[in-house]
């Protein structure tokens, strides 16, 4: 054949494609053909394959050259002569690798060679779509004079507030010249801001339909290879200038791995992984590093077959928000939300700290460090209590050996392994022996009120006293310890029902009092506030001390019950609280890690009432938490699986098979 006919057929072969993919679309196919193949065995036999972006299962439905419907089951990737291939199986990554060097003989693995023989590829076909930038095009920057939409949107906003103050002098003027400067004035400011919204329009429109992704429906050579590059074997980073394809490799190695065809690459994908990456639901989560991308690039997937919208394509920075809620950092309740965002600082991304290079792992260590001091200081008092009072010696002096051992623990997965240590051992003994002395501190409590209660007079001036005038201040600081196995009771607000409120409060206080008399006897440091001292100054003679005595062992060990609760509670849990106490009294841990105005901002959280973050405090609170619930999903897998601990549960619902990055350069390295 002479180069002109060969021309000629390519041609012929285009526009035939062309009319293909418009039938289709009429007639609304998922996944037309993009590219045909024509290859040729040795005995000079012919075999057509249309290559298509991905299938449906194990089943291919297409339609043939002439438009009608055809299903065949996929044989080592491919149907038999003139049909379908998806590009993500294996033998249509060989057809898609090698349909530009026409006359060369096709690398087919074993399996293929024996089903295929030696296959040549003849003739090859793609249909690319017309329009320089769409073939050409790649993300570029566009408009240099403009740095941002955000300075624009500033600069139409001061011309704006121009407009309004102009209009305000027109009104109050009294000369016809005045008037007519003035309305030259605000002409002028008017067309000045036409001109940048405008400008805005013209960009936005450049960015969507100018400067997009390259629609190339095939790969070049080293795109494919990028593409089928350690599958499921870690991180993998497309690294590239401008408009080399790095977003299209990107969106084509989805495609591959979210295919159902990714299950004949002789690959070890275990059964509920595979269901995952072929549920478009559980397959992958995309960032981008803003919404204009996003919204181009679900366009993009789609196109794809892969099904993209906002559940599967966000931004980092909306994204991290709605962990925030599920982990319990934040709260959609403002008032009882433990942090709150710092609007400015998110508007204007401020930082708390500047973290490049090696920084970044040393400040990560560092915070690691303090959450196991601060998660240590949590049961810290459980070392000061005599076994010997307890009402099981041996089992409290192992079960302090343990948490002293947290303290002493060099990683976060050691301490895992220590509060769950104690969660087997001493989980249900502290929890029946909790569970009797309270029982028997309610009944004493309440035998301790009846009899104040008879004094009449005198009981309700020793709640005044109590109560009404507020003795001895708010005790509010006493009722915030770290351990609250040592608090009493915080005692409610009042209510409209003013003796029932009176007699709910005082049994609460009373309770608290009985608890602290019983815990002194095998703990030292107790202390009574100041309510308590007044309350034991009126009932401390009718207080029943071989009660109190025989109360007390079991209340001790029934110290135990938070520490055994198990890791859940006691590690991952904590991170609010631990934030919390970080920023008010760690400041010498964090001062080689702040920003120009980081220590400023942390100066001002420090009093312990600031309750506002920034971005990057926010980021660092996110990645704790997923830390700790991956060392707990490597450790206890099987937990991991059924537990229904709500921040758990919440990592599960967003877990991902793949997550995937473009722009990863647009990112924090702590992000």
């Amino acid at each position: 054949m002479n180069s002109e006919a060969a021309v000629r057929r390519q041609v012929d072969i285009g526009e035939d494609i062309l009319g293909r993919r418009i039938r289709e679309k009429n007639v609304g196919t998922r996944y037309p053909a993009f590219s045909r193949v024509m290859a040729v065995d040795g005995d000079g036999k012919e075999y057509v394959f249309w290559l298509v972006e991905r299938t449906i299962g194990r089943l291919t439905i297409s339609r043939d050259f002439a438009g009608g419907a055809a299903g065949v089951r996929v044989e080592d990737g491919a149907l038999n002569e003139g049909n379908v291939v998806s590009k993500n199986a294996p033998f249509g990554l060989v057809l898609d690798q090698y349909s530009q060097r026409v006359g060369e003989p096709l690398e087919l693995n074993p399996a293929q060679k024996s089903y295929w023989g030696v296959l040549t590829l003849q003739t090859s076909s793609h249909y690319t779509p017309s329009g320089v930038d769409a073939v050409n095009g790649g993300l570029r920057i566009v408009n240099d004079g403009f740095i941002s939409f955000e300075s624009l949107r500033a600069h139409v906003e001061s011309l704006n507030k121009l407009v309004e103050r102009a209009e305000a002098l027109t009104r109050r003027v009294a000369t016809p010249d005045q008037v007519d400067e003035l309305t030259a004035l605000l002409d002028e400011h008017r067309r000045s801001i036409d001109k940048y919204l405008a400008e805005r329009h013209k960009r936005i429109r450049h960015i969507i339909t100018g400067a997009t992704l390259r629609n190339q429906p095939k790969l070049d050579e080293e795109q494919i290879r990028i593409k089928k590059s350690r599958l499921f074997a870690g991180h993998l980073i497309i690294d590239g200038g401008p408009g080399t394809g790095k977003t299209t490799t990107l969106i084509d190695r989805l495609n591959l791995l979210t295919d159902p065809a990714i299950a004949d690459h002789g690959l070890d994908i275990p059964a509920g992984v595979l269901e995952r990456l072929t549920n478009p639901a559980t397959a992958y989560l995309l960032f981008t590093p803003n919404e204009l991308l996003m919204h181009y690039l679900k366009e993009a997937m789609n196109a794809k077959g892969l099904v993209a919208d906002s559940q599967k394509v966000k931004t980092w920075t909306a994204y991290r928000e709605e962990l925030a809620v599920r982990f319990g950092i934040f709260s959609v309740d403002n008032e009882r939300s433990r942090f709150l965002k710092d609007r400015r600082a998110f508007r204007e991304n401020r930082k708390t700290f500047e973290l490049r290079g090696d920084q970044l792992a040393r400040f990560l260590d560092m915070v690691d460090r303090r959450f196991i001091v601060f998660v240590a200081n949590r049961h810290a008092k459980l070392l000061k209590v005599d076994p010997q009072a307890t009402a099981d010696p041996q089992a409290f002096a192992r079960a302090q050996d343990l948490v002293a051992r947290v303290s002493e623990a060099d990683s976060i997965g050691m301490v895992f392994k220590l509060f769950d240590t104690m969660r087997v051992a001493y989980q249900k003994a502290s929890k029946n022996y909790d569970e009797e002395s309270r029982q028997e501190l309610a009944l004493l409590a309440v035998r301790l009120q009846a009899s104040l209660q008879s004094d009449g007079d005198q009981y309700e001036d020793l709640v005044t006293a109590l109560f009404d005038d507020n003795h001895g201040g708010s005790d509010t600081s006493e009722f915030e310890s770290e351990d609250d196995d040592l608090e009493t009771e915080e005692i409610p607000e009042a209510t409209t029902d003013q003796a029932a409120d009176r007699s709910v409060r005082f049994n609460q206080l009373i309770r608290g009092l009985l608890r602290k008399l019983a815990l002194q006897v095998g703990l030292k440091g107790v202390k009574l506030t100041a309510r308590e001292r007044l309350l034991y100054q009126h009932a401390g003679d009718r207080i029943d001390e071989t009660a109190i005595k025989r109360l007390a062992p079991k209340l001790l060990i029934g110290m135990l019950r938070r520490a055994a609760a198990g890791p859940e509670q006691n590690i991952l849990a904590q991170v609010p609280g631990f934030y919390s106490r970080f920023r008010r009294h760690d400041f010498q841990f964090v001062e080689p890690f702040f920003s120009e105005d980081g220590s400023e901002r942390w100066t001002r959280s420090s009093g312990g009432t600031e309750r506002r973050i920034g971005p990057d405090e926010l980021d660092l609170l996110v990645y704790l938490q997923l830390r700790l619930i991956r060392t707990y999903r490597n450790l206890f897998r099987l937990r991991f699986e059924s537990s229904r601990h709500p921040i758990l549960s919440a990592y599960r619902d967003e877990y991902r098979e793949i997550v995937a990055i473009d722009e990863a350069t647009d990112f924090a390295p702590l992000q």
